[in-house]
C-alpha cells in the first residue's frame, strides 16, 4: 500500500494520512477478482471517487467493490478525496497480480519432484501398470518424495502384489488402491490393498458397502469398464455410489476404458455416453482413464485425464500422432479450494515435470 502523486494537484502533508486499503491485496492471475475497496483517513472527506483504469465508469462512495478482469499485469487504483473549500487529495494503490510458483518446464531435470509445489490439500499419485519389482520400488520412492498419501495402481495382480511389498519393505505411510485393468469375477474395479494409518474411510450406503473410498473432502469412485460392454446392473451400481460421492467437495470417477477413442486400436462401445451424463448429473469433477496415455482435457463438459504408464512395453502413442509418450506417474492435487490440478512426471526416477503445454492439446474427441 503506497501514497502517490496526486492528480491533478500536487501532494500536500494531508496527503499521508489518505491511504486505500483493498482485500484481497493482490488479484489472481488469469482470473477475475473481486476486490473490496476503502479509505484509511483522518480527515473529514465528504466524498470518494474511485478510478479503475480497466475502463470501467468512475464509482462514489468510501467503501467501494470492483471486479478486475482476467490480467496478467499489476493495476493501479485511483481516489479522490474531497471536502468543501480544499483541494482534491489523491491516493493510488498497486494491485500486483498474483506471482505463480515456477514449475520445472519439460525436459528440465530436479532432483525428487523437487519442482512440485507442496501439498496443499490432499495429494494422490496414479500409476499405470503393469510394473516388474524394481519399477514398483521406484515409484513407491516418489510417492513418499511427493508426499502422497494414495497411491492408486492401475495394472494385474502382480503389479499391486510389486508396490505392496515396497510399501511393507519401507514402512512406507502411502495408502494403497488397486484399480485392476482386466476382468476377474467377484473383484471389485477399486480394492483396498494398504491403509497406513486409516488415511481412507469406506463410503457406505447402511450396511452396504458401494466399493468407493474418502480421503478427506475428496470422493474416489470407480465404474466397471473392464468389459466390452457395460451392464444395466453395473450402470445401476454406478448411479448409486455417485450419489454418494458427490456429497465430497471433489468427487473423481475412476474407468479403465476411456469415454472416446483416445490411441490406436482403442475400442469403445456406447458406455461412454451413459457415465457422461451420470458424472455431469452428479458434479464429478474428471473422470480418470488408464488408457496408457497422458492428458489433460475435456470431453464435452466433463475434465476427462488420462494417467499413463509407469513401465511402457512398446510404443503408446496418442491416435493421430506419431511421437511415442515418455513412461509417467499423474499427481493429482485436491486444494482446500478449487478444482484438481493435475502434475504430470517423466523421465528417469520421474524428476522431470511437464509443463502444460507439454501435454497433447487434443487426443481424439478430448481437447483442451
Amino acid at each position: 500500500m503506497t501514497a502517490a502523486a496526486a492528480l491533478p494537484v500536487p501532494v500536500t502533508a494531508a496527503d499521508a494520512a489518505l491511504h486505500v486499503i483493498a482485500d484481497p491485496a493482490e488479484l489472481r492471475v488469469w482470473a477475475n477478482t473481486r476486490v473490496r475497496l476503502s479509505v484509511q483517513t483522518d480527515l473529514p472527506f465528504e466524498r470518494f471517487v474511485w478510478h479503475f483504469e480497466d475502463g470501467s465508469d468512475p464509482v462514489a462512495g468510501a467503501v467501494v467493490e470492483h471486479v478486475f478482469a482476467e490480467s496478467v499485469r499489476d493495476r493501479h487504483v485511483t481516489v479522490e478525496a474531497m471536502r468543501r473549500g480544499q483541494p482534491t487529495e489523491v491516493a493510488t494503490l498497486r494491485l500486483p497480480v498474483e506471482r505463480l510458483t515456477v514449475l520445472a518446464a519439460d525436459g528440465e531435470e530436479r532432483p525428487d519432484a523437487e519442482g512440485l509445489p507442496k501439498p496443499d490439500g490432499t495429494r494422490l499419485l496414479f500409476v499405470g501398470g503393469p510394473l516388474d519389482e524394481a519399477m514398483a520400488a521406484r515409484v513407491t520412492a516418489v510417492a513418499t518424495d511427493v508426499q502422497a498419501e494414495v497411491l492408486v495402481a492401475s495394472g494385474d495382480d502382480a503389479t499391486v502384489q510389486a508396490l505392496a511389498q515396497a510399501i511393507d519393505n519401507g514402512a512406507l505411510t502411502v495408502a494403497l488402491l488397486h484399480w485392476p485393468s482386466a476382468f476377474v469375477a467377484d473383484t471389485p474395479p477399486l480394492a483396498l490393498i494398504r491403509n497406513p494409518g486409516d488415511a481412507l474411510t469406506p463410503i457406505r450406503r447402511g450396511e452396504r458397502d458401494l466399493g468407493a473410498w474418502s480421503i478427506g473432502d475428496v470422493g474416489l469412485a470407480a465404474v466397471d469398464t473392464r468389459g466390452e460392454t457395460l451392464a444395466e446392473a453395473e450402470l445401476k451400481r454406478l448411479h448409486d455410489v455417485l450419489q454418494w460421492t458427490s456429497a465430497y467437495r471433489v468427487s473423481l470417477l475412476l474407468s479403465v476404458r476411456p469415454l472416446t477413442l483416445t490411441r490406436d486400436a482403442e475400442l469403445i462401445a456406447d458406455r461412454a455416453y451413459r457415465i457422461y451424463e451420470y458424472a455431469l448429473r452428479h458434479q464429478v469433477a474428471a473422470v480418470l482413464a488408464s488408457s496408457g496415455v497422458f492428458y489433460d482435457g475435456r470431453f464435452g463438459g466433463l475434465r476427462v485425464i488420462g494417467i499413463g504408464e509407469a513401465q511402457s512395453a512398446g510404443c503408446v502413442r496418442p491416435l493421430g500422432q506419431d511421437a511415442c509418450q515418455q513412461p509417467s506417474l499423474t499427481v493429482i492435487d485436491v486444494p482446500a479450494q478449487g478444482p484438481p490440478r493435475l502434475h504430470v512426471l517423466v523421465g528417469d526416477g520421474f524428476q522431470t515435470a511437464l509443463a502444460k503445454h507439454a501435454l497433447p492439446a487434443e487426443v481424439g474427441k478430448i481437447r483442451r
